[in-house]
C-alpha cells in the first residue's frame, strides 16, 4: 500500500512526530510512504500554486492517508491548520474523497483529545473514512512500551485500510451556510465611544472584509457595553508565522519571533479587564 503522510510539524523531519513516521516506516517496510511537508512548507504551498498541486497529486495516489502533528497548544500547528483551509479552498475534498485516513500526534497529553477530534470532524468533511488516531507522549518512542503501541497502531489501520477490519461509518459532511446577522440596534450609526484606556475590554478579531455577520456583531457588542472597547484586528498585526515548537518561551525566554505579538499582548490585552475572542469557524 502506497501510505501518503501529511506532516503538520513545523520541525519538519527534524522532529518527533516525524520520528514517529521513520519508524513505522521502518516497522512497515513492505508499504511504501510518502510525505507531505505541509507546515514546514506551507508558505510555498500558499504562494506556488505547482507545488500545492503536486501535493495534490500525491493525495489522488495514496492508498491511505495518515495525519501527523506535534499538539502544542490544545489543537493542531497552525500552520496544518492553514494547510486544511488551502484543501477546502483548492479542491482538495474532490482528491480525498472515499480516502481512509488517520492521525498520529505527539505530546504531553495536554489537550491532545481536541486535536484529534478536530482532524477527525476535518475527515469526515472532506469525504474521507477516518480510523480512531494514536497520541503518543513525546517520549514514546524511547520505550519498548511506547514503540510497541505505535507498531499496534500502524498494523491496525493499514488492516483497515485495505479493508481487511471493519471500519465505522461517519456522519455525512456538514453543509451550512450562515443567515444575515441582523439587529434592532442601529449598528449603521456611529455614536462616540471612549477612548481604549484602563478597566477596558478588549476584543481580538479575525474579521476580514467580506465577514459581514462578524463585523456587525462586533459592532452590536461595542454598542451594547458602557466599557471602553480596544478593537485588536489580527490582520492588521505583523506577525512572522505559528509556533514551531521550540520550547524557548518554556525556560523563560521570550518567543523566538520578533513581531507585533509580544507587544499586542502585553500592551493591550495582558491587562484588559474582559478579553472576548470574535472568530470565524471555518472547518
Amino acid at each position: 500500500m502506497k501510505i501518503v503522510v501529511i506532516n503538520g510539524s513545523p520541525s519538519g523531519n527534524n522532529g518527533t512526530t516525524a520520528q514517529s513516521i521513520a519508524y513505522l516506516r521502518q516497522q512497515l517496510g513492505e508499504h511504501e510512504f510518502e510525505v507531505i511537508e505541509a507546515a514546514r512548507r506551507i508558505r510555498r504551498l500558499e504562494r506556488d500554486p505547482e507545488t500545492f498541486d503536486a501535493a495534490l497529486a500525491l493525495l489522488d495516489g495514496a492508498d491511505a492517508i495518515l495525519w501527523a502533528f506535534p499538539v502544542y497548544i490544545m489543537l493542531v500547528p497552525a500552520q496544518l491548520k492553514r494547510f486544511i483551509e488551502l484543501l477546502g479552498e483548492r479542491g482538495g475534498e474532490a482528491v480525498l474523497r472515499g480516502k481512509v485516513c488517520s492521525a498520529i500526534s505527539t505530546s504531553a497529553h495536554h489537550y491532545d483529545h481536541t486535536a484529534h477530534d478536530y482532524l477527525e470532524a476535518v475527515s469526515w468533511d472532506l469525504g474521507m473514512t477516518y480510523v480512531h488516531g494514536f497520541s503518543a507522549e513525546s517520549g514514546d518512542l524511547l520505550t519498548e512500551d511506547g514503540r510497541r503501541n505505535l507498531r499496534g497502531f500502524g498494523r491496525d489501520f493499514l488492516r483497515r485500510a485495505a479493508g481487511d477490519a471493519l471500519v465505522e461509518a461517519g456522519p455525512a459532511p456538514l453543509r451550512w451556510d450562515a443567515p444575515e446577522f441582523r439587529s434592532e440596534l442601529d449598528i449603521e450609526a456611529s455614536p462616540e465611544r471612549p477612548a481604549p484606556g484602563e478597566g477596558r475590554i478588549v476584543v481580538v478579531s479575525d474579521a476580514t472584509p467580506g465577514d459581514g455577520n462578524l463585523a456587525r456583531m462586533i459592532d452590536v457588542f461595542e454598542r451594547s457595553v458602557s466599557e471602553p472597547v480596544d478593537r485588536i484586528e489580527l490582520g492588521g498585526l505583523r506577525m512572522k508565522g505559528g509556533c514551531l515548537g521550540c520550547m524557548k518561551c518554556c525556560d523563560g525566554d521570550d518567543c523566538v519571533y520578533q513581531d507585533d505579538y509580544q507587544a499586542t499582548f502585553e500592551g493591550r490585552i495582558q491587562g484588559a479587564k474582559v478579553v472576548i475572542y470574535a472568530g470565524a469557524v471555518r472547518d
